[in-house]
């Protein structure tokens, strides 16, 4: 009886959409869950809890078993549906139409050295940063690889192998000219395009950097204005 009693006085955390949250009992319903987050009504809300590299939805009578020892995470959305996707084929349930890359990466507690990479006819790299779309009709497939190292851009229609990344407008300027050309009036002007989504075309100045991706185009023009 007084292991019992010990028990009951202990915290238990979890934690909602980033806000902290404690109670004394050790189990508790998705209804009681969203009311402690404020989620209300709790029927308007659903809720996935993160654990073990996967996600699982959690309905307004599921029980979940606190461990005061470790701090359960849990992410809702206002809807009346969850979205499916695998993580390294492991099954994992979403509030959200869309899910981040990052949101991913902290599910499977992918390394940072690896790439996500979105399966299809064509395997393509979720870049950083990057919201994928769950609502279509196939589910969605997600497996991690070693990131390339290395990408490959054009500069000034040449191949060229740089570093994943950033890469600097003085970079640029000595890729493009080994031996660039100098004096008081020669400058240089930088354009890219086929960038990053959300940066795809843009110019850089000195002392200034872009993300690169694989298939970005540059162009790199000196000027002599004597």
């Amino acid at each position: 009886m007084g292991a019992i009693m010990a028990d009951r006085r202990l915290t238990y955390e979890f934690e909602v959409d980033g806000t902290v949250c404690r109670t004394r009992d050790p189990i508790l319903d998705g209804r009681q869950i969203r009311a402690a987050a404020n989620l209300s009504p709790p029927a308007d809300f659903r809720i996935v809890e993160i654990r073990n590299t996967s996600t699982r939805a959690i309905a307004l009578e599921d029980r979940v078993h606190l461990d005061a020892n470790h701090r359960h995470c849990f992410r809702s959305a206002p809807g009346d549906r969850t979205y499916s996707f695998l993580l390294n084929d492991a099954e994992c349930e979403w509030p959200q139409e869309t899910i981040n890359e990052a949101e991913i990466r902290a599910i499977g507690k992918v390394d940072d050295d690896l790439d996500l990479v979105l399966d299809g006819d064509i395997d393509r790299v979720i870049e950083r940063g990057k919201d994928i779309n769950l609502g279509g009709k196939a589910v969605e497939r997600v497996f991690t690889r070693p990131s390339m190292r290395t990408v490959t851009i054009l500069v000034n229609g040449r191949e060229k192998e740089v570093a994943r990344g950033t890469i600097s407008f003085e970079a640029l300027i000595l890729l493009a000219f080994p031996t660039p050309p100098t004096g008081p009036n020669v400058s240089f002007t930088v354009t890219y395009r086929k960038g990053p989504d959300g940066n795809p075309e843009g110019s850089l100045t000195a002392g200034h950097s872009v993300r690169v991706k694989n298939g970005m185009v540059f162009n790199v023009r000196a000027t002599d204005k004597s």
